[in-house]
């Protein structure tokens, strides 16, 4: 049963895609599948972010991820040649790549330390719709609270957003059809010298050495994106 008042969207009715972009592009706030967990996310837009930073209670240091739908949406980052060798081998799938943002074309709420933006191509179906109309990267964080157990259905999602104190208005939820959580991406920093794991998860650091060699390991114990 829907929980009161979350607004849900199935993309394979009709319309449903442009519903979506429609909202985004409003300044909406979207909760979605991603082939690890729950996401959420909004456009790059300065009020979308403040408000998605705002909900999840997170810390001004932590950037928030990127999906997009393909590496030709990443304008503006600096591609190391181990950089495009792991996204070669992994993309679509669940390995998150820290690119370096040289001119500054990201907001702040989106580049780490060094200027880094963390970037992934997810091959989830909706997500994959989704950017067939959708021509720019769409935030990514995990459905939780800062510090909280992130969201692995539906109805946790739906019980989360209705915590929002500013409340439901903003945001939608797309349904997961068949989703089944996986562990969280494999998050590698490629803005320095050597490509660094700076977070083991779906794809272990052994699978990542057959792709590209030399490694330097920065791994940190974290769940959330």
């Amino acid at each position: 049963m829907d929980s009161p008042g979350v607004r849900r969207v199935d993309l394979a009715r009709e319309g449903a895609i442009e519903v979506v972009v429609d909202h985004l592009r409003t300044g909406g706030l979207l909760a979605y599948p991603t082939e690890t967990l729950y996401g959420l996310g909004c456009l790059l837009q300065d009020e979308a972010l403040a408000r998605l930073a705002r909900f999840k209670g997170r810390e001004l240091h932590k950037p928030f991820l990127l999906l997009v739908g393909d590496r030709m949406s990443l304008r503006g980052l600096r591609w190391t040649d181990s950089a495009r060798a792991l996204a070669d081998a992994f993309w679509p799938g669940p390995l998150t790549l820290v690119l370096q943002d040289e001119v500054g074309a990201y907001p702040r709420q989106v580049r780490g330390p060094g200027s880094g933006v963390a970037v992934r191509v997810s091959p989830r179906r909706e997500l994959t719709q989704l950017f067939s109309r959708l021509d720019e990267p769409l935030t990514s964080t995990s459905a939780n609270r800062a510090g909280e157990q992130a969201c692995a259905r539906s109805e946790e999602v739906a019980a989360l957003l209705e915590q929002d104190p500013e409340g439901l208005d903003g945001w939608l939820l797309v349904e997961g059809a068949g989703f089944v959580p996986g562990p969280p991406s494999t998050i590698v920093d490629c803005t320095g010298e050597l490509p660094a794991v700076i977070r083991s998860g779906a794809i272990p650091p052994s699978i990542l050495s057959t792709v590209v060699s030399d490694t330097d390991d920065r791994t940190e114990s974290r769940n959330e994106r």
